[in-house]
């Protein structure tokens, strides 16, 4: 949208300039106010206001499309965003797995049996007044009693554990469920040495490992500056396996972000051994970097941006890393969206270029999002980033047509005003506008492909298109026009009187040579540049090797239909003279449409052989 907002500007400019140029050609030649009139409409049309039209419609019809296949935009540029993207950052909880847990073993330690830790846990979780999938999990399987709290700290991804100090007769305690690495400070080194063999093999199997401890006193569980603080001399009371429940269509999904040539970073609260376990069964390759947020956090800012680039599995990752690691990866020069769903995703989603949110996520994360994945399927986003990218690329083609047109009309202005005449009608570019550029715009944005291109390439291959077609036309179509033009004044045909009033001109000078040579020259130019217009289509989506110049080969032959319906209206437009009088066209002889085709065919072999050989870029370096 900046860059047609900045082409629009200044093609604006261009129209003032032309407007000048106009004005002064009218001081120095003796015009009517009404073909003053015209030829200042002529200047205005070539603003691609029609352009703005196009986008709107394409970006409402791609947003109707990524409904369907289950992701709602909340935000119209979203479209566009998601053509651009290349990096997917995403949780492994609603992405890789499900948002549902299941316990499937819990180990006792000092000596406790598996009942006496299913109840004390069962307990802990009934006594709680905020709860979680995890919470929700261990309940279902280990029913409770509520105990009275004291003191209550509920889980939080900063600090990945939650905790109770609870002052009941038949619970004293103060009681903490968390991640192992979070609780291992507060653990004895006999205790860490007994825990590691069992959670790292746990783990290995891509299986949720909580450790659930305890202090028998009765401790503040915040310190002074009211943050969390764990007891010192916790004793581990037991392991808590969970097992999270992996999407069937997950490798699928992966899979279908790889030939859409986006790459992704899981990045998860878990630990990284489990993460990595669960990648490599959704057919993540073994070679697959893995680190944790205590490592990241030793890191210095220039060793932290490079392990973001280079590695793909992060675990036990704070919301504060998230973020880091989101601008990392943009600083880089990615184009990042970001999959999240609890409120401390809201700051990452803000962060990213994309934000993707889960409809089951907090009503936060929804508002800030661009996107929202409906029932939280993330099958839907590769499908959605594809049509973000055909939209994208189909837009780059109308744009290249708008371009071409623009510039070899500014161009041809410019060498016929220096003749004292001019190129078109009003009617003639309305007709040129719909037919190269207006009608093709929609039909090419609904049949273009998907497929990501660097944007330094973009702009190169936007250029590399233009220039030599614009040039080409405006420079054979100087040589059309006066040649048409001289053509007339020798043979001296008359015109119509219809055809005579739109130019505003007097009956008195109806079979004068220089008001019939205007009129079959712009006929002749207009055909001509019609018909590179209509060609400049197929050259766009190249649907075999003869015509493939500036764009990989498509083998698309609905182009070559298009092309044919534009052709055979313009065709009908000539033809019927209702038509072709009020278009203010003339029907010219054999030898002046043999004349128009020869040029247009040595027009085809001339532009392709410069696009195939790469003049401008040759000319430029």
């Amino acid at each position: 949208q900046r860059e047609i907002n900045l082409v629009i500007r200044v093609i604006l400019l261009v129209a003032v300039f032309l407007e000048f140029l106009m004005v002064l050609s009218a001081l120095t030649n003796t015009i009517t106010f009404v073909e003053f009139v015209q030829r200042s409409v002529v200047i205005v049309g070539i603003v691609p206001i029609g352009l703005i039209l196009a986008i709107a419609v394409a970006y409402t019809l791609g947003a109707v499309r990524i409904v369907r296949k289950g992701a709602l935009v909340q935000q119209a540029n979203a479209i566009e965003s998601l053509s651009n993207v290349d990096m997917l950052c995403m949780d492994k909880t609603g992405t890789l797995t499900t948002n549902d847990l299941e316990l499937i073993a819990v180990y006792p330690l000092q000596g406790k049996d598996e009942a006496e830790l299913r109840r004390l846990l069962g307990d802990f979780v009934a006594s709680g007044s905020v709860g979680n999938v995890t919470s929700k999990a261990i309940g279902a399987s280990c029913p409770g009693q509520q105990r009275r709290v004291k003191e209550e700290i509920p889980f939080s991804s900063a600090h990945k554990w939650s905790g109770l100090a609870i002052d009941d007769e038949a619970m004293r305690g103060s009681y903490i469920l968390g991640a192992v690495e979070m609780l291992q400070p507060a653990l004895s080194a006999e205790e860490i040495e007994q825990l590691q063999p069992q959670v790292e093999e746990e783990s290995e199997k891509g299986l949720r490992v909580l450790l659930f401890a305890y202090s028998p006193e009765l401790v503040a569980l915040r310190d002074d500056d009211d943050r969390p603080k764990l007891p010192d001399g916790l004793v581990a009371l037991g392991l808590v396996i969970l097992r999270d429940q992996l999407r069937p269509e997950a490798r699928k999904t992966l899979q279908q972000f790889t030939e859409a040539g986006i790459h992704f970073k899981v990045i998860s609260g878990d630990s990284s051994q489990t993460v990595a376990a669960l990648a490599k069964q959704v057919g993540l390759s073994d070679s697959a970097g893995v680190i944790s947020g205590l490592e990241l956090a030793k890191m210095g800012p220039a060793e932290f941006a490079q392990v973001a680039e280079e590695t793909t599995i992060f675990g036990r990752i704070t919301p504060q890393q998230k973020e880091q690691l989101l601008q990392a990866l943009r600083d880089r020069g990615h184009y990042v969206a970001m999959i999240g769903d609890g409120v401390n995703d809201v700051l990452s989603l803000k962060k990213a270029n994309l934000g993707i949110a889960m409809q089951s996520g907090s009503q936060a994360t929804r508002n800030v999002a661009d996107i929202v994945l409906l029932k939280d399927s993330f099958a839907s986003l590769p499908p959605a980033f594809r049509e973000g990218q055909r939209i994208r690329n189909g837009m780059q083609d109308i744009l290249m047509l708008f371009l071409t047109r623009v510039l070899a009309f500014a161009i041809l202005i410019i060498e016929i005003l220096v003749i004292g005449e001019f190129p078109f009608v009003p009617t003639q570019v309305s007709i040129l506008t719909f037919l190269a550029v207006g009608a093709p715009a929609l039909v090419l944005a609904a049949w273009a492909y998907p497929g990501i291109m660097e944007e330094k390439r973009k702009q190169q291959a936007l250029w590399e298109f233009v220039l030599p077609a614009s040039l080409m036309i405006s420079v054979m179509g100087l040589f059309v026009y006066i040649g048409e033009y001289l053509a007339t004044v020798y043979e001296g045909i008359p015109i119509p009187l219809r055809q005579t009033i739109k130019y505003g001109i007097h009956s008195g000078g109806l079979n004068t040579s220089e008001i019939v040579a205007r009129m079959s020259a712009q006929t002749a130019l207009t055909t001509f540049t019609v018909l590179c217009g209509i060609l400049l289509i197929v050259f766009v989506e190249p649907p075999s090797k003869f015509w493939v110049g500036s764009h990989a080969l498509r083998k698309d032959k609905r182009i070559v239909i298009l092309a044919l319906v534009m052709f055979i209206a313009y065709v009908l437009l000539l033809l019927i003279p209702p038509l072709r009088n009020l278009f203010a066209l003339a029907l010219l002889g054999f030898s002046d449409y043999l004349f128009i085709v020869l040029l247009v065919v040595l027009w085809i072999f001339a532009v392709r052989w410069a696009w195939r050989a790469h003049l401008l870029e040759r000319f430029l370096s």
